[in-house]
């Protein structure tokens, strides 16, 4: 039982703070933003290689920093939904969930196994605040779950 437990509250607290996680997905190239079925934000900036440094972007509604040429962070005014980091023919997508900052983003790797040199970055999302579920909206079925599995176990002994 009390393995049991300890499991459910391991998944839980995975789902839970892998809400705003970003999570790297690979692909070929896309239409930037208008592709990406999770992401229904009306903000779209993309900065290309030539104008990519440690800047402010956007009227300051995008800064990135730590840039190295082959990954970096940002901070947005924005509630971001996903960034894209494309190299050569490959991209990256990172969703961020409605996040307004992000460390790490690395280009995606090329045919040769190599780290890709960052042509462009596109930071897709929303001009206004994401709506984000209240707590009984997540909370409710969670406890549902638990509750059920909670009785089946009981019905075991």
């Amino acid at each position: 039982m009390k393995k049991m437990l300890f499991v459910t509250m391991l998944v839980l607290s995975m789902l839970v703070s892998g809400a705003a996680a970003q999570t790297p997905g690979v692909g070929s190239s896309a239409d930037e933003c208008a592709d990406l079925t999770e992401c229904e934000g009306d903000y779209a900036f993309k900065i290309e290689y030539a104008e990519l440094a440690n800047n402010t972007y956007d009227n300051g509604n995008i800064t990135i920093s730590n840039y190295d040429g082959y990954s970096f962070d940002w901070e947005s005014k924005n509630p971001i939904c996903a960034v894209l980091v494309k190299a050569g023919t490959n991209y990256t997508i990172y969703e961020a969930g409605g996040a307004y900052r992000g460390e790490g983003l690395v280009s995606p790797v090329n045919s040769g196994g190599q780290q890709a040199l960052i042509s462009h970055v596109t930071f897709c999302g929303a001009s206004e605040e994401y709506e984000v579920p209240e707590f009984p909206t997540v909370a409710l079925p969670i406890a549902a779950i638990l509750g059920l599995a909670f009785l089946f176990q009981r019905r075991k002994e």
